[in-house]
């Protein structure tokens, strides 16, 4: 507790309300407030209230709290206990915030300026998911202020809407035969010496629907990171917590090809990285190749036309961007296939999403195709022509090209020597 803080009640002028006035334990300077009163003796009252809540250190107003001040200490106390990826998004909101509303103090972001900053966004082509995702890590940053009574209280936060609701995805999943054009364009773009071992880690990415940070930390021995568990009757792998979104460590059951992948190689070789090519190479890196062989491929996931900036003229002019496949698309691909096999929950799983909504919004209900496929088999089932259903029904047996994919690479499964993470 600091020492006791006097405050004392002063005139506001002809006709107007009392003050309250103070001289502010930290900053030594002169503070008034409004006692929104004329009367004396409520002015009086309402002083000795503010008296005890600066005394105690519960009184926050946001005005005399430098932004500076604020990123600073929310960057040293709270930005290290957060994931390496979280406390990026962060470092880019405050310096964004500050490049379009260059605040003084934290009591300048109000919701009228924050308004203005969602609007500051959109104009330049920021995803409405984007501008979602920067308001939750300001509106986050903020409520800690409050609660370290930095500030009073978290200004109003403008609903962001989305302009569009089905198209939320930046990519699409691929079929088989562009994933088979990839494996075709591999050795132009890594070599032929080392053809062989990327083929294996796109096929891998197929059947496996990791993300590109974990695939490039999977181990066979290594507690520490996503380990392989072969431990039980069926192949799983341990997630740590640090590697997951939902922050819970996770032993994850992997879909069946990938398994048989894992059980193939033999029980000498389970040590060390699962994939030869994550060696050495940091995840952008391997991502930065995968989309390069997207491109030679000649797979295009996305077309947008966004505004930027001629380097002449300086206007901000149309212009049209091309994504290729890469490594999340293989994992959109995984996706789709198994929404046709399991149910929404088991689909969640899979997919390790912490929020069922985000299954159901990109997976569920989305492949119209095979949904119609199932609707018109289930009529020729119904009228008993079941040669026709036959023809018309996608089964969830593993198809032809696939196999042939697992069994290049495979060998005949065993569980011998198996490899081992204790948790």
């Amino acid at each position: 507790m600091i020492d006791a803080v006097k405050v004392s009640v002063v005139s506001g002028g002809p006709g107007r309300a009392l003050l309250l006035k103070w001289i502010d334990p930290e900053t030594r300077e002169r503070r008034f407030k409004s006692a929104k009163t004329k009367k004396r003796a409520e002015a009086n009252q309402k002083a000795g209230l503010l008296a005890k809540e600066l005394t105690e250190g519960k009184y926050a107003s946001g005005r005399n709290t430098l932004w500076f001040d604020f990123t600073l200490r929310y960057t040293d106390e709270v930005l290290p206990g957060l994931a390496p990826k979280t406390r990026a998004q962060v470092s880019t909101v405050f310096k964004t915030v500050e490049r379009l509303l260059a605040p003084k103090r934290i009591g300048d972001v109000t919701g009228a300026r924050l308004s203005k900053l969602t609007g500051a966004l959109l104009a330049e082509d920021k995803s409405p998911h984007t501008v979602k995702n920067y308001m939750a890590h300001l509106k986050s940053a903020m409520g800690w202020a409050v609660r370290i009574r930095m500030l009073a209280a978290v200004p109003d936060f403008p609903p962001v809407h989305r302009a569009k609701t089905q198209k939320t995805m930046k990519g699409r999943p691929i079929s088989e035969r562009e994933f088979k054009a990839m494996l075709d364009a591999t050795p132009a773009v890594v070599g032929k010496a080392a053809a062989e071992s990327w083929r294996h880690y796109l096929r891998s990415l197929w059947f496996n629907g990791l993300r590109l940070r974990e695939s490039v930390a999977v181990y066979w021995d290594r507690s520490d990171r996503l380990c392989v568990d072969l431990s039980g009757a069926f192949p799983m792998l341990r997630i740590p917590a640090e590697l997951q979104k939902n922050n819970s460590d996770t032993l994850w059951p992997v879909a069946p090809e990938w398994g048989d992948m894992l059980l193939a190689v033999p029980a000498a070789d389970r040590h060390g990285p699962v994939f030869p090519v994550q060696a050495g190479i940091d995840p952008g890196s391997v991502g930065r190749i995968v989309s390069k062989i997207g491109k030679k491929a000649g797979i295009v996931v996305n077309r947008t036309t966004k505004k930027r900036a001629n380097k002449e003229t300086g206007e901000r002019e149309a212009v049209e961007l091309v994504k290729y496949a890469s490594a999340h698309d293989l994992r959109r691909s995984f996706g789709f296939r198994w929404a046709d096999r399991v149910d929404t929950f088991k689909l969640q799983e899979l997919m390790r999403h912490s929020n069922i909504e985000t299954t159901r919004r990109y997976y569920v209900g989305r492949n119209a195709q095979n949904t119609a496929a199932t609707l018109w088999a289930a009529r020729e089932r119904a009228t008993g022509n079941e040669q026709a259903a036959e023809r018309n029904t996608t089964d969830n047996k593993r198809p032809a090209e696939q196999t042939a994919a697992v069994q290049e690479t495979t060998q005949a499964p065993g569980n011998q020597g198996l490899a081992s993470c204790t948790p």
